[in-house]
């Protein structure tokens, strides 16, 4: 994913007015988070949103303040990648922008930067830190809150040796927080002892 992002090239420099017909335009709901690319014209602006570009009013976001936002992490993830970011729990990670409706991509104390679920960490922000002067541009992000509830949670009836590499292992009474449900009836999900994040059998766990 962030191999694929970091390949592609800029556009090549074209008349605004021809811009704006060969690009497609952006749509936007409240609370995006928007990254500036440049100025088109007056009205209209360039920017990307979840790995996707285009054009859209510059009416509609707030220019000239840049928000660093931090999150915590809710339950430990250990990276199993290259490109991911590993987390503790109550880690605190600076957002920088969002992968897909699964994943994100966050900087930890260390500076360290890769992408994590969603369902690791707070998305509901409330830890805002203005930087002025910025020439990006964003609106607030205002992502839904995940709710933690015993829907998602789940407890190891039996132990469970992984057999592929993105299987992960569990120990009778482990609690596993449940991201995906497949149709061949195995789940996807975070072990909270261990923080691995992988796949498993469904019939080998109840609700908890």
């Amino acid at each position: 994913m962030l191999e694929e992002y970091s390949r592609r090239t800029s556009p090549s420099p074209m008349h605004p007015m021809a811009v704006r017909t060969a690009t497609v335009e952006l749509s936007l709901n409240r609370g995006d988070v928007v990254r500036i690319r440049r100025d088109v014209d007056a009205n209209w602006l360039e920017g990307e949103r979840n790995g996707q570009s285009g054009l859209f009013p510059r009416s509609y976001v707030q220019v000239g303040t840049r928000f660093i936002i931090s999150t915590k992490a809710i339950y430990p993830f250990t990276a199993r990648r290259a490109t991911e970011l590993s987390l503790k729990m109550g880690e605190l990670v600076t957002l920088r922008r969002e992968i897909d409706e699964n994943w994100l991509e966050g900087t930890n104390h260390l500076g360290e930067i890769g992408i994590f679920p969603r369902t690791v960490v707070l998305t509901k922000v409330s830890i805002f830190q203005s930087v002025q002067n910025e020439p990006l541009a964003y609106s607030f992000y205002s992502s839904k809150a995940v709710q933690i509830t015993s829907h998602f949670s789940y407890r190891a009836l039996y132990p469970y040796s992984p057999m592929k590499d993105d299987e992960v292992a569990l120990e009778v009474n482990d609690i596993i927080f449940v991201v995906e449900k497949c149709d061949d009836g195995w789940y996807i999900g975070t072990v909270l002892r261990t923080g691995q994040f992988g796949t498993f059998p469904g019939n080998y766990v109840e609700r908890h």
